[in-house]
C-alpha cells in the first residue's frame, strides 16, 4: 500500500526552487507533504518557521499549511471547488 505521507528535509539552503519543486512533485502523487527543518538550518525558532511555512504557501497557492510542530511543517493540498465531480 502507498504511503500518503512523503518526508522533505529543508537544510541550509533554505527555501529554493529545488525545495518548491520537490513539494509541488510530491504533492501530485501524496496527499501531505512533511518538511523536517534541520537544526543546521537558518529557520532555528518557531517564528522563523513560521515565516518559511507563510512564504511556502504563498509561492504555492496548491499548498495549504496544516500544522506545524516544533521543527517539522505538515503541508496539504488545497481543496478547489473547480475539481468536483459532474
Amino acid at each position: 500500500m502507498k504511503s500518503f505521507i512523503v518526508d522533505i528535509q529543508v537544510g541550509k539552503a533554505g527555501l529554493t526552487q529545488g525545495l518548491l519543486d520537490s513539494i509541488t512533485q510530491a504533492l501530485k502523487t501524496r496527499r501531505i507533504v512533511k518538511l523536517k527543518i534541520l537544526k543546521s538550518s537558518e529557520f532555528h525558532n518557531r517564528e522563523t518557521i513560521k515565516q518559511l511555512a507563510e512564504k511556502i504557501e504563498k509561492q504555492l497557492p496548491e499548498v495549504r499549511i496544516s500544522k506545524i510542530i516544533g521543527f517539522t511543517i505538515t503541508l496539504k493540498k488545497a481543496y478547489s471547488l473547480s475539481k468536483s465531480k459532474k
